[in-house]
């Protein structure tokens, strides 16, 4: 695959952190992310370099991002479907919030597992040490996928 796409990079970094309710300045920020996001800018985003990369990517490994959409793209319909970004725990509000704000999607796997992946190897209440982690594709800055990492550890330090 690095012959075919040389510029994709699998980044990730491991953060100790807990899966649980999220904190309420967590479902603050999610609030404030819905109050600003709208429907206007659901329909603009794809043309933003961020969520069209993503899109170029998608059409490259044979998906159709009109029938499979991108992180960004889906959570943009959920948001409108549901009126608000709505919080579920605090692992998923970080993937959202860092994806929201970024533009980068972000996976959370259990750490003691990473070596395995495989489907149901995700965050589990047992979990402990998270292995937070990206694709980062040709056109995605690298200090776009820092922000998304860092912003993803720090709202789960908050949790």
């Amino acid at each position: 695959m690095q012959d075919e796409f040389p510029e994709l990079a699998l980044i990730g970094v491991v953060v100790d952190a807990s899966p649980g309710r999220s904190p309420r300045g967590v479902r603050q920020r999610l609030k404030g992310l819905s109050d600003r996001f709208r429907g206007s800018h659901a329909v603009t985003m794809r043309q933003a370099p961020i969520p069209w990369a993503y899109r170029v990517f998608y059409r490259h490994v044979g998906l159709d991002p009109d029938a499979d959409r991108t992180p960004g793209e889906a959570a943009a319909v959920r948001r409108l479907l549901h009126g608000a970004f709505r919080s579920e725990n605090v692992v998923d509000d970080a993937l959202l919030i860092a994806l929201v704000e970024t533009g980068v999607p972000i996976w959370a796997l259990d750490a003691g597992r990473v070596s395995d992946v495989a489907p149901g190897h995700g965050v589990t209440r047992d979990t402990r040490r998270m292995a937070l982690l990206t694709v980062q594709v040709a056109g995605v800055p690298s200090i776009h996928v820092e922000e998304a990492l860092h912003t993803c550890v720090d709202v789960l330090r908050s949790g």
